[in-house]
């Protein structure tokens, strides 16, 4: 039974590194998934999963030598941090505060997977002003993941990047 134990909470703290890894990753860098549908999709799936693994933990913080009361007070403290941490996920989920792609402007000549598209910040129903506008360039640095940097089109080297038309073809 101990072992089965150890084997369950090392699965949840891999499942717990593995789930929070990609939100520091696109907190502190550029990257993002490519399709809005996956990343909220695995939003809404780790809203769920940490707080569950949160609760795994349990299984070998628990020790058999532990009194009532302190068998007790961990349940407790666990539980509550795995409902705080459901709760933050939530409200993370239901954000309606997002970038869209709307155009791709430019694409480089060398490169098909890097792109600089306009890109609209908006909060839909729960905002009253208009959306807003910048440029941004966008290089697809996995199958469903990119890197998107803030991009000014003024200084543009035409050598380099080519004019797209209308055409929303290209835009991912």
């Amino acid at each position: 039974m101990r072992k089965i134990s150890k084997i369950v909470y090392w699965f949840a703290l891999v499942l717990i590194v593995i789930l929070g890894v990609p939100s520091l990753i696109g907190k502190f860098t550029s990257l993002e998934m490519t399709d809005r549908a996956l990343a909220n999709r695995f939003e809404a799936f780790r809203s769920f999963a940490l707080p569950v693994a949160a609760l795994l933990t349990l299984f070998q913080t628990i020790k058999p030598d532990d009194d009532v009361i302190e068998k007790i007070t961990k349940i407790i403290a666990t539980t509550c941090f795995a409902v705080i941490i459901f709760f933050i996920l939530l409200a993370g989920v239901w954000n309606m505060c997002s970038w869209s792609d709307r155009k791709v402007l430019f694409e480089n000549k060398n490169n098909p997977n890097e792109k600089i598209i306009l890109r609209d910040y908006g909060c839909g129903a729960t905002d009253s002003d208009g959306p807003s506008y910048r440029t941004f360039k966008v290089k697809r640095v996995l199958p469903f993941v990119r890197s998107v940097r803030s991009f000014d089109t003024t200084h543009i080297d035409r050598g380099i990047w080519q004019r797209v038309g209308d055409n929303q073809a290209g835009l991912y």
